[in-house]
């Protein structure tokens, strides 16, 4: 008897079971766990699936197909699904078991058939289960989705310098809402600067507008599954406030460089270049992190603490 995948037992579903955001597992965990495999190829891939699809989709409502990131596909890959389409339909009406999502064979057939010949995409899960899927991940650098509403996206495949440095700067200046990432400066420049880098990065829509109350300039990247992205990377919270939550990213600290440009980001966003050097946050793991990195370079430095308006900064 063949045996299917089930979205439950599914080993590239990281989450032991249906969990909410943010408290779902984060790359923070998963390395103290020694599961950096859970995550990532022998060839240093991200495995986004692990890192997009969470168990709780599964059981979110009826209109589960249109919550999914759709991936675009090449024609190479459309004639090769749809030679397989019955086959994967059996596999998929199986994986959706006990989900909100029930359908026979036959309409899940239809489904894979419309996709691709309407659409020339696949829901991220159909995808998953068809042969070889991860051979289509050979050679890029970037994996091309839509939304069902139609907005284009990327993620990229490999851990880059770019994406450390934002990730420094989002941590810093950043908030993770559910739909969208925003991240605040004083400096107009700094801005337009971010914004073609995650332009660059993501090819997502994004919004530049100033804060003319706060004398800053905003710029929003629109994309739940960026927001998803960025918050498995840090651990950093989605829609809640951050502070408690921070620390440097664990999945930086095994490559220097990357290292590197995450606390030039950081810095970028909460330092200071006067007559000293300085570092100022809210978050007192975030700071003892810092003084843990100087000392790998054998920098002296001192801190200390100040509050104002009864909160506490380091």
């Amino acid at each position: 008897m063949q045996e299917f995948l089930h979205w439950r037992t599914d080993p590239l579903l990281m989450d032991p079971e249906p969990l909410a955001q943010n408290t779902w597992f984060t790359a923070n965990e998963l390395l103290e766990l020694g599961r950096r495999d859970s995550y990532t190829t022998q060839g240093k891939q991200l495995l986004l699936y692990s890192i997009m699809i969470r168990k709780i989709d599964f059981l979110t409502g009826e209109r589960i197909l249109q919550s999914f990131p759709y991936i675009l596909l090449d024609n190479e890959h459309i004639t090769k699904i749809r030679k397989q389409s019955l086959a994967l339909a059996e596999k998929i009406q199986h994986y959706f078991q006990n989900s909100n999502y029930i359908r026979s064979i036959l309409d899940w057939q239809k489904k894979i058939i419309n996709y691709l010949i309407d659409q020339q995409w696949l829901p991220f899960p159909l995808f998953r289960l068809v042969d070889d899927w991860l051979d289509y991940f050979t050679d890029k650098e970037f994996i091309q989705f839509q939304s069902a509403r139609g907005e284009n996206f990327q993620l990229p495949l490999y851990l880059s310098e770019k994406l450390a440095y934002l990730t420094g700067v989002i941590m810093g200046d950043g908030h993770i809402a559910e739909y969208f990432i925003n991240i605040i400066d004083s400096s107009k420049e700094h801005i337009e600067n971010l914004a073609q880098m995650l332009v660059m990065l993501f090819n997502s829509k994004t919004e530049f507008f100033e804060q003319s109350n706060a004398n800053a300039w905003n710029v929003n990247i629109l994309g739940k599954w960026l927001v998803r992205f960025f918050n498995f990377l840090t651990g950093q919270p989605i829609n809640e406030r951050k502070y408690p939550a921070l620390r440097e990213p664990l999945i930086f600290q095994s490559n220097d460089l990357l290292r590197r440009n995450f606390w030039a980001g950081l810095m970028d966003a909460d330092g200071s270049y006067k007559n000293v050097i300085g570092f100022g946050t809210a978050s007192k793991q975030l700071r003892s992190d810092f003084s843990h990195y100087l000392n790998d370079y054998n920098i002296k430095h001192r801190f200390y603490e100040y509050t104002v308006f009864w909160r506490y900064y380091f």
